[in-house]
């Protein structure tokens, strides 16, 4: 069983650093896990790496857009996803997905 401590850490130059995550909807939950695992909490969005929000919640589509059309390296992500994580012992970052609002299908 991988050592679940350092779950949220990234290797830079041969040392393990946390993951930064700014929790967007203040939960204890997720400042728990986020920290028994290894990864830090900051205070603002710009320091953070990974955002947590609730997907259910409209800033959670305007957050992922906006870091997807940045090209920013920073990820929006659920608590349900950071969840997923800690149980599968691997971090899977989601993939943007872009929704068609209308027009024709293409080819058609």
């Amino acid at each position: 069983m991988a050592d679940l401590y350092q779950l949220f850490t990234k290797d830079y130059r041969n040392v393990l650093e946390p993951l930064e995550f700014f929790i967007h909807a203040r939960r204890a939950e997720a400042k728990r896990i986020i920290r028994r695992h290894g990864g830090v909490v900051v205070d603002t969005k710009a320091a953070a790496e990974i955002i947590v929000a609730n997907p259910d919640n409209r800033t959670f589509g305007v957050l992922t857009t906006k870091y997807a059309l940045a090209g920013n390296k920073k990820t929006v992500e659920s608590l349900e996803s950071i969840e997923e994580w800690v149980k599968n012992e691997h971090v899977v970052y989601a993939c943007v997905k872009r929704r068609r609002t209308g027009g024709r299908k293409p080819g058609t």
